[in-house]
Protein backbone atom coordinates (compact mmCIF):
# COMPACT_ATOMS: atom_id res chain seq x y z
CA UNK A 1 0.00 0.00 0.00
CA UNK A 2 1.36 3.25 -0.90
CA UNK A 3 -0.23 6.99 0.13
CA UNK A 4 -0.36 9.88 -2.24
CA UNK A 5 -1.67 13.19 -2.65
CA UNK A 6 -5.10 13.44 -4.57
CA UNK A 7 -5.05 14.33 -7.98
CA UNK A 8 -8.10 16.18 -9.74
CA UNK A 9 -9.15 12.77 -12.14
CA UNK A 10 -8.88 10.53 -9.37
CA UNK A 11 -12.39 11.79 -8.06
CA UNK A 12 -14.86 9.53 -10.08
CA UNK A 13 -12.27 6.51 -8.15
CA UNK A 14 -12.76 8.66 -5.18
CA UNK A 15 -16.48 8.98 -5.36
CA UNK A 16 -16.92 5.29 -6.38
CA UNK A 17 -15.01 4.49 -3.31
CA UNK A 18 -17.75 6.78 -1.03
CA UNK A 19 -20.36 5.29 -3.08
CA UNK A 20 -21.15 2.28 -0.76
CA UNK A 21 -21.16 4.46 2.19
CA UNK A 22 -22.65 8.24 1.52
CA UNK A 23 -22.64 8.95 5.25
CA UNK A 24 -19.26 8.68 8.06
CA UNK A 25 -20.72 4.99 9.92
CA UNK A 26 -19.56 7.40 13.17
CA UNK A 27 -21.79 10.43 12.76
CA UNK A 28 -24.23 9.54 10.08
CA UNK A 29 -22.90 12.80 8.29
CA UNK A 30 -22.98 12.52 4.60
CA UNK A 31 -19.05 13.05 3.33
CA UNK A 32 -18.62 15.88 1.28
CA UNK A 33 -17.09 15.57 -2.01
CA UNK A 34 -16.94 19.07 -2.63
CA UNK A 35 -13.62 19.21 -0.16
CA UNK A 36 -12.34 17.68 -3.88
CA UNK A 37 -13.05 20.03 -5.63
CA UNK A 38 -10.06 21.53 -7.26
CA UNK A 39 -11.14 25.35 -6.69
CA UNK A 40 -11.00 24.21 -2.79
CA UNK A 41 -7.54 23.07 -2.91
CA UNK A 42 -5.31 25.64 -1.27
CA UNK A 43 -7.39 25.16 1.68
CA UNK A 44 -8.26 21.54 1.73
CA UNK A 45 -5.34 18.61 1.28
CA UNK A 46 -6.29 15.41 0.49
CA UNK A 47 -4.40 11.92 0.40
CA UNK A 48 -5.27 9.00 -1.12
CA UNK A 49 -4.34 5.19 0.11
CA UNK A 50 -3.71 3.02 -3.03
CA UNK A 51 -3.35 -0.63 -2.84
CA UNK A 52 -0.51 -2.70 -4.70
CA UNK A 53 -3.19 -3.40 -7.62
CA UNK A 54 -3.87 0.74 -7.71
CA UNK A 55 -7.20 0.83 -6.23
CA UNK A 56 -8.04 3.75 -3.75
CA UNK A 57 -8.74 2.16 -0.53
CA UNK A 58 -8.87 4.78 1.85
CA UNK A 59 -8.43 8.92 1.94
CA UNK A 60 -8.24 11.63 3.86
CA UNK A 61 -8.80 15.66 4.00
CA UNK A 62 -7.64 18.17 6.19
CA UNK A 63 -8.34 21.83 6.34
CA UNK A 64 -5.97 24.35 6.77
CA UNK A 65 -6.39 27.04 9.71
CA UNK A 66 -3.49 29.56 10.42
CA UNK A 67 -0.96 27.14 12.37
CA UNK A 68 -2.93 24.11 12.71
CA UNK A 69 -4.60 21.24 10.29
CA UNK A 70 -8.02 19.90 10.91
CA UNK A 71 -8.78 16.19 9.86
CA UNK A 72 -12.17 16.52 7.93
CA UNK A 73 -12.98 12.81 7.50
CA UNK A 74 -11.17 10.24 7.15
CA UNK A 75 -12.37 6.63 4.81
CA UNK A 76 -10.94 3.14 4.55
CA UNK A 77 -12.80 0.93 2.08
CA UNK A 78 -15.19 -1.46 4.22
CA UNK A 79 -13.29 -4.82 3.15
CA UNK A 80 -9.83 -3.18 4.38
CA UNK A 81 -10.95 -1.81 7.55
CA UNK A 82 -8.68 -3.60 10.57
CA UNK A 83 -5.78 -3.58 8.35
CA UNK A 84 -4.43 -0.18 10.37
CA UNK A 85 -4.57 1.82 6.86
CA UNK A 86 -6.79 4.36 8.72
CA UNK A 87 -3.96 4.72 11.26
CA UNK A 88 -1.11 5.14 8.75
CA UNK A 89 -3.20 7.98 6.48
CA UNK A 90 -3.07 9.68 10.21
CA UNK A 91 0.96 8.87 10.58
CA UNK A 92 1.52 10.22 7.23
CA UNK A 93 -0.57 13.57 7.45
CA UNK A 94 0.86 14.52 10.58
CA UNK A 95 4.76 14.17 8.97
CA UNK A 96 3.25 16.14 6.02
CA UNK A 97 1.64 18.97 8.35
CA UNK A 98 4.83 19.39 10.35
CA UNK A 99 7.32 18.77 7.42
CA UNK A 100 5.70 20.41 4.71
CA UNK A 101 3.19 23.08 6.31
CA UNK A 102 5.70 23.34 9.29
CA UNK A 103 2.03 23.88 11.07
CA UNK A 104 1.72 23.55 15.13
CA UNK A 105 -0.90 20.72 14.84
CA UNK A 106 -3.48 18.67 14.08
CA UNK A 107 -6.94 18.48 15.62
CA UNK A 108 -9.12 15.48 15.57
CA UNK A 109 -13.03 15.60 16.04
CA UNK A 110 -14.77 11.99 16.75
CA UNK A 111 -17.77 11.05 18.57
CA UNK A 112 -17.52 9.44 21.48
CA UNK A 113 -18.61 6.13 19.54
CA UNK A 114 -15.30 6.00 18.07
CA UNK A 115 -13.09 3.88 20.30
CA UNK A 116 -10.35 3.98 18.01
CA UNK A 117 -10.17 7.76 18.24
CA UNK A 118 -10.59 7.30 22.21
CA UNK A 119 -7.72 5.31 22.44
CA UNK A 120 -4.87 7.00 20.17
CA UNK A 121 -6.61 10.02 22.44
CA UNK A 122 -5.85 8.12 25.59
CA UNK A 123 -2.43 7.39 23.79
CA UNK A 124 -1.25 10.76 23.60
CA UNK A 125 -2.62 11.92 27.12
CA UNK A 126 0.95 12.13 28.49
CA UNK A 127 2.27 13.71 24.77
CA UNK A 128 -1.01 16.32 25.42
CA UNK A 129 0.35 17.73 28.63
CA UNK A 130 3.69 18.18 26.76
CA UNK A 131 2.58 20.06 23.67
CA UNK A 132 1.92 16.94 21.26
CA UNK A 133 1.33 17.62 17.78
CA UNK A 134 -1.97 15.77 17.75
CA UNK A 135 -4.66 17.00 19.85
CA UNK A 136 -7.87 14.52 19.44
CA UNK A 137 -11.17 15.98 20.94
CA UNK A 138 -13.96 13.66 21.49
CA UNK A 139 -17.34 14.55 21.48
CA UNK A 140 -20.73 13.34 23.11
CA UNK A 141 -23.02 13.84 20.92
Amino acid sequence: MKISKYKQEQLNNVIELLKPEQKDPITGVSYNLELFNKKKGDFYKQFLAINDDGKIIGCIVLSLRLYTAEINFIYVDKEERGEGIGPKLIDYVEKYVKKDLKANGIIVNASETNTIAQSRSEEHTSELQSHSFISYAVFCL
